[in-house]
């Protein structure tokens, strides 16, 4: 299963808008369970997220995720913009894929560049 940066940046933002840790019915409406079961748990992977958990239900076996982390949090602030976020993911597309901390680096030169402009 490859990475979907668009489904990351989806699901971050839902976890931000929870207001409480954990709560109860949190699904992204057009998303296969087993797509989001595995981006959730990269996340958590990755640092992002915290707390997760497995569940079941009638409906099958899922994942609930928890909460953001300071690491979360920094790397939704960068990507939130959505004019900024196509321009990164259009730079990115050149190279094809490319490792999680190579691309916080290249969202965070874009930004510098801004500011710095």
């Amino acid at each position: 299963m490859e990475r979907d940066l668009d489904l990351i940046k989806k699901i971050l933002l839902e976890i931000e808008k929870k207001e409480t840790i954990h709560s109860s019915g949190m699904s992204l409406p057009n998303v296969r369970t087993e797509d989001f079961v595995f981006h959730c748990l990269i996340l958590e992977e990755a640092e992002f997220t915290s707390g997760g958990r497995d569940i079941t239900t009638r409906y099958g076996v899922g994942y609930m995720p928890g909460r953001l982390t300071w690491k979360g949090c920094e790397f939704l602030d960068s990507i939130r913009d959505d004019d900024r976020f196509e321009k990164i993911k259009d730079t990115i597309k050149q190279y094809g894929s490319v490792p999680l901390d190579m691309l916080k680096t290249i969202v965070q030169s874009w930004i510098q560049s801004q500011v710095l402009s």
